[in-house]
Protein backbone atom coordinates (compact mmCIF):
# COMPACT_ATOMS: atom_id res chain seq x y z
CA UNK A 1 0.00 0.00 0.00
CA UNK A 2 2.12 2.79 -1.42
CA UNK A 3 0.41 6.32 -1.78
CA UNK A 4 1.07 9.55 -3.00
CA UNK A 5 -0.30 12.04 -0.15
CA UNK A 6 -2.90 14.39 -1.10
CA UNK A 7 -5.38 16.79 1.17
CA UNK A 8 -3.12 17.31 3.47
CA UNK A 9 -3.62 21.31 4.38
CA UNK A 10 -1.79 23.92 5.48
CA UNK A 11 -4.30 24.56 8.34
CA UNK A 12 -6.20 21.46 9.59
CA UNK A 13 -10.04 21.73 10.34
CA UNK A 14 -8.89 22.28 14.42
CA UNK A 15 -6.74 25.40 13.61
CA UNK A 16 -3.76 24.00 13.54
CA UNK A 17 -1.23 25.15 11.12
CA UNK A 18 2.15 23.75 9.56
CA UNK A 19 5.64 25.73 9.94
CA UNK A 20 5.88 28.81 8.45
CA UNK A 21 8.20 29.18 5.21
CA UNK A 22 10.46 31.47 7.47
CA UNK A 23 11.32 28.93 10.14
CA UNK A 24 15.03 28.42 10.15
CA UNK A 25 16.15 25.26 8.93
CA UNK A 26 12.67 24.44 7.97
CA UNK A 27 11.97 22.53 4.36
CA UNK A 28 8.65 24.42 3.16
CA UNK A 29 6.65 23.04 0.03
CA UNK A 30 5.53 24.87 -2.70
CA UNK A 31 3.07 23.84 -6.08
CA UNK A 32 2.46 26.34 -9.23
CA UNK A 33 -0.83 26.79 -9.42
CA UNK A 34 -2.96 28.72 -11.88
CA UNK A 35 -4.51 31.93 -11.96
CA UNK A 36 -3.87 35.12 -10.05
CA UNK A 37 -1.53 35.39 -7.30
CA UNK A 38 -2.59 36.54 -4.28
CA UNK A 39 0.34 36.90 -2.31
CA UNK A 40 1.09 39.34 0.72
CA UNK A 41 2.40 42.62 0.20
CA UNK A 42 4.56 41.81 -2.70
CA UNK A 43 7.06 44.50 -1.70
CA UNK A 44 7.55 42.65 1.96
CA UNK A 45 10.87 41.67 3.37
CA UNK A 46 9.48 38.27 3.49
CA UNK A 47 8.09 37.90 -0.41
CA UNK A 48 11.50 39.02 -0.92
CA UNK A 49 13.40 36.72 1.20
CA UNK A 50 11.18 33.61 -0.37
CA UNK A 51 11.86 34.72 -4.12
CA UNK A 52 15.37 34.73 -3.40
CA UNK A 53 15.39 31.42 -2.00
CA UNK A 54 13.51 30.37 -4.97
CA UNK A 55 16.13 31.85 -7.26
CA UNK A 56 19.00 30.15 -5.05
CA UNK A 57 17.26 26.75 -4.61
CA UNK A 58 18.77 25.13 -7.69
CA UNK A 59 15.54 22.88 -7.86
CA UNK A 60 14.59 23.20 -11.25
CA UNK A 61 10.83 20.67 -10.58
CA UNK A 62 8.31 22.83 -12.77
CA UNK A 63 5.19 21.70 -10.85
CA UNK A 64 6.71 20.92 -7.23
CA UNK A 65 10.07 23.00 -5.23
CA UNK A 66 11.16 22.76 -1.75
CA UNK A 67 12.62 25.15 -0.52
CA UNK A 68 14.71 25.02 2.93
CA UNK A 69 15.12 28.59 5.21
CA UNK A 70 18.65 29.00 5.83
CA UNK A 71 19.73 29.05 9.86
CA UNK A 72 21.10 32.80 9.15
CA UNK A 73 21.83 35.73 6.53
CA UNK A 74 18.34 35.34 5.25
CA UNK A 75 15.70 37.93 7.46
CA UNK A 76 11.72 37.70 6.24
CA UNK A 77 11.50 40.18 8.49
CA UNK A 78 8.16 40.43 10.41
CA UNK A 79 5.01 37.99 9.87
CA UNK A 80 2.64 36.37 11.30
CA UNK A 81 3.82 32.89 12.45
CA UNK A 82 0.42 31.43 11.79
CA UNK A 83 0.10 33.25 8.23
CA UNK A 84 1.03 30.11 6.19
CA UNK A 85 -1.22 30.28 3.17
CA UNK A 86 1.43 31.69 1.30
CA UNK A 87 1.33 32.75 -2.48
CA UNK A 88 4.47 33.85 -4.06
CA UNK A 89 5.17 35.15 -7.42
CA UNK A 90 8.25 34.05 -9.06
CA UNK A 91 9.32 34.24 -12.90
CA UNK A 92 5.96 34.56 -13.98
CA UNK A 93 4.13 31.64 -12.13
CA UNK A 94 2.38 31.53 -8.73
CA UNK A 95 3.65 29.08 -6.24
CA UNK A 96 1.84 28.24 -3.17
CA UNK A 97 2.32 26.97 -0.16
CA UNK A 98 2.04 23.58 0.62
CA UNK A 99 1.38 21.27 3.54
CA UNK A 100 5.70 19.58 3.57
CA UNK A 101 4.44 16.15 2.82
CA UNK A 102 1.87 17.13 0.18
CA UNK A 103 2.20 14.85 -2.97
CA UNK A 104 5.39 13.09 -0.98
CA UNK A 105 5.16 9.11 -1.35
CA UNK A 106 4.70 6.50 1.36
CA UNK A 107 4.44 2.74 2.22
CA UNK A 108 1.48 2.87 4.18
CA UNK A 109 1.21 -0.54 4.99
CA UNK A 110 1.57 -0.85 8.31
CA UNK A 111 -1.37 1.63 8.51
CA UNK A 112 -3.57 -0.65 7.01
CA UNK A 113 -3.72 -2.79 9.91
CA UNK A 114 -6.71 -3.36 12.67
CA UNK A 115 -4.66 -2.46 15.01
CA UNK A 116 -2.44 0.91 14.04
CA UNK A 117 -5.29 3.10 13.01
CA UNK A 118 -9.02 3.40 15.28
CA UNK A 119 -10.52 4.04 11.71
CA UNK A 120 -9.90 1.06 10.25
CA UNK A 121 -11.59 -0.97 13.29
CA UNK A 122 -13.98 1.46 13.27
CA UNK A 123 -14.68 1.17 9.66
CA UNK A 124 -14.43 -2.87 10.07
CA UNK A 125 -17.27 -2.67 12.63
CA UNK A 126 -19.63 -0.33 10.35
CA UNK A 127 -19.22 -3.09 7.70
CA UNK A 128 -17.59 -0.56 5.56
CA UNK A 129 -14.50 -0.80 3.63
CA UNK A 130 -10.99 0.25 5.39
CA UNK A 131 -9.90 4.07 5.37
CA UNK A 132 -6.70 3.13 3.92
CA UNK A 133 -6.54 -0.07 1.70
CA UNK A 134 -9.87 1.33 -0.20
CA UNK A 135 -7.94 3.66 -2.46
CA UNK A 136 -5.82 0.83 -3.91
CA UNK A 137 -8.40 -2.08 -3.39
CA UNK A 138 -11.39 -0.23 -4.36
CA UNK A 139 -10.14 2.44 -7.11
CA UNK A 140 -7.30 1.25 -8.27
CA UNK A 141 -5.45 4.50 -7.28
CA UNK A 142 -1.75 5.07 -5.99
CA UNK A 143 -2.73 8.77 -4.10
CA UNK A 144 -4.23 8.86 -0.56
CA UNK A 145 -6.66 11.68 -0.09
CA UNK A 146 -6.14 12.75 3.31
CA UNK A 147 -9.48 13.50 4.72
CA UNK A 148 -10.04 16.84 6.03
CA UNK A 149 -11.36 16.07 9.64
CA UNK A 150 -8.34 14.02 9.86
CA UNK A 151 -5.85 16.38 11.90
CA UNK A 152 -2.60 16.50 9.98
CA UNK A 153 -0.44 17.72 12.74
CA UNK A 154 1.75 14.74 14.54
CA UNK A 155 0.68 12.51 11.62
CA UNK A 156 3.15 10.11 11.63
CA UNK A 157 3.57 8.72 7.78
CA UNK A 158 7.07 6.89 8.43
CA UNK A 159 6.18 4.18 9.80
Amino acid sequence: YVYEIQGLPVIDHQGDTITHPCTADWRSRWEVTEGDCSSPNPDSQMVSALRGLFAKSGDTNPYIRDITFPTSRVDCGSYDMYDVEIQIEYNSECWTHTHPEYRSVYDMTYWTRDDTHIGNRIAAESYRDNPIKKFIDLDQSATLHFPAYHPTLGSNFNH
